[in-house]
């Protein structure tokens, strides 16, 4: 194999081992807005939301992503607007954030396999 095969080949274990570990990603999103439905002007729980937002952005763009790193990249200038606007989207925050997870491991799942064709097709 090349050096550059297995760069590509190091890199697509990489993005396979982000996908896998994308269901903790997930389940801290959902945490957060779960937090933030009790709390939904915690700057606290803003800015935790936020920094998630913020790792996700860039690291899931790094291994090919693309959609994965929109999302994140979207709520996170949202909670940068949350942090310093108290009355902007007050009563969604939570449900925001929950769609991101939503969203985002939908990004997460892998391609869909192509159906095989049958013989007589």
């Amino acid at each position: 194999m090349t050096s550059s095969g297995s760069a590509r080949e190091a890199i697509r274990v990489m993005r396979e081992r982000y996908r896998a570990a994308s269901g903790a990603i997930i389940e801290t999103f959902l945490g957060l807005a779960a937090e933030m439905s009790r709390t939904p002007d915690s700057p606290a729980t803003i800015e935790a939301v936020r920094r998630e937002a913020h790792r996700v952005h860039g690291t899931a763009g790094t291994y090919g992503f693309g959609e994965a790193s929109d999302i994140a990249s979207s709520l996170e200038r949202r909670c940068a607007m949350w942090a310093t606007d108290p009355s902007a989207d007050a009563g969604n925050r939570s449900a925001i954030v929950e769609r991101s997870a939503r969203s985002l491991a939908a990004s997460f799942a892998p391609p869909a396999e192509p159906e095989s064709r049958s013989a007589d097709s």
